[in-house]
């Protein structure tokens, strides 16, 4: 995945992008965002490079996580879960994890919503959005306003209208995200779990266990399966991530007509560009056989060898 970083580095490198806002009206209904979710490194950044190079979609370039934490305990809807503690001691918790959004460090590189905002300004939505929260209902369009004011910027220097939100643990909470954004659309990429299990341990995820890997990312396939086939089709769309890399074209045109959006040549090029080839791993004896025992009906329903 180091040459997505790259490619992401080089695209915003001559940026300024705080100096680039425009104003404009951002409405989540008409031109609802894309949220791309899966298990982590199952493809989620292949495919947010791919509608990043259609004219109507943009992203960050990170992975915003407003809406839920990794953890799945943090965010804009766990907010209305955690009951136990007291409505100000919640709003201040969120908060806080807004605040943290603002700016991080990977690589060595700035991100967060730093790229387009002064802090001045992330702190004044940010307080006024959660000060607007009520305790006694979940107040939607108060959300709506913040998820307008936030990716306005990143719109306004795109020039484009449609947002795309790539943090996998989305699929998680994906029934709460419609309630928010009621037209959303939802790319589950599935890929082969020996890989995403490989890729865990090698990050040092899963307390580097190949077994404990394994059963993460099958929870989380399983789970966002469940979630997206209870949804109306117009809504949710899984992309098995082999034969995506493999055949390209028709992969992306399917996308586009699952978005409503015509197809452009250029969107194969991050996928030409990341050698499909690289991307297949050969197996180990061991490897096959917990696969096999754990999740060998998905591998035979998606053609895992």
């Amino acid at each position: 995945m180091q040459d997505i970083t790259r490619r992401r580095r080089n695209r915003h490198s001559d940026m300024s992008v705080k100096d680039a806002r425009q104003p404009m009206r951002v409405d989540i209904t008409e031109n609802p965002p894309v949220f791309v979710v899966g298990s982590g490194r199952c493809g989620t950044s292949v495919m947010q490079l791919v509608l990043e190079e259609h004219p109507k979609f943009c992203s960050t370039r990170f992975e915003p996580r407003v809406f839920v934490s990794p953890d799945l305990k943090l965010g804009i809807i766990p907010f209305s879960w955690n009951h136990r503690q007291d409505f100000e001691t919640r709003r201040k918790r969120l908060l806080n994890y807004l605040r943290s959004r603002f700016s991080f460090t990977a690589r060595d590189t700035e991100l967060g919503f730093i790229l387009y905002f002064e802090r001045s300004r992330y702190e004044s939505i940010t307080r006024e959005f959660v000060g607007r929260l009520q305790d006694d209902e979940s107040d939607i369009d108060t959300i709506r306003r913040f998820l307008a004011d936030l990716y306005r910027p990143v719109l306004g220097h795109n020039r484009a209208s449609r947002w795309v939100d790539s943090h996998p643990i989305n699929g998680q909470v994906m029934p709460e995200i419609l309630e928010i954004v009621p037209n959303a659309r939802f790319i589950h990429m599935i890929r082969d779990g020996r890989d995403v299990a490989r890729s865990f341990v090698r990050l040092g995820w899963c307390d580097a266990s190949y077994e404990l890997s394994l059963q993460c990312w099958y929870h989380r396939v399983i789970t966002t399966r469940n979630l997206g086939r209870h949804m109306c089709p117009d809504h949710y769309l899984e992309v098995e991530f082999d034969s995506f890399v493999r055949e390209p074209k028709a992969g992306i045109r399917r996308v586009c007509e699952f978005l409503g959006e015509p197809f452009h040549e250029r969107m194969c090029r991050p996928i030409s560009e990341q050698r499909a080839s690289k991307f297949v791993v050969e197996k180990t004896e061991y490897e096959n056989y917990y696969f096999e025992c754990l999740a060998g009906h998905l591998a035979e329903e998606y053609g895992w060898e």
